[in-house]
């Protein structure tokens, strides 16, 4: 909700590099903003898909078939949430955001 329409997505490790639960690893840009890519496991990365570097939008319309991100051969992080807890920290989060944005703007009036 916040990125707006994914346009780009670059992964700064090579494959089989050694990553770490919770580190950067990439970047996803949208048409509203640029936001890092965590990794969610410990181990070796295997690599992008492909398919996502050519159609970023794959992440949105197809997240649970085609638009996966990325591998890791390895162990998931131990915060790790499954994907209806992440869905719902998002959600909350961005209303959050968005309820502390208009008390700021009735603030300014």
């Amino acid at each position: 909700r916040m990125l707006g329409d994914f346009v780009e997505v670059n992964f700064g490790c090579e494959e089989s590099a050694t990553v770490s639960s919770g580190v950067p690893i990439g970047e996803i840009e949208g048409f509203k903003a640029i936001a890092e890519i965590y990794c969610a496991a410990t181990g070796t990365f295997v690599g992008a898909n492909p398919e996502i570097i050519e159609d970023p939008d794959l992440v949105d319309s197809d997240p649970y078939d085609r638009g996966w991100m990325y591998a890791v051969r390895g162990k998931p992080g131990d915060d790790v949430m499954d994907v209806a807890g992440y869905v719902n920290l998002l959600n909350s989060t961005i209303d959050k955001m968005l309820h502390e944005q208009e008390q700021q703007e009735k603030d300014n009036c």
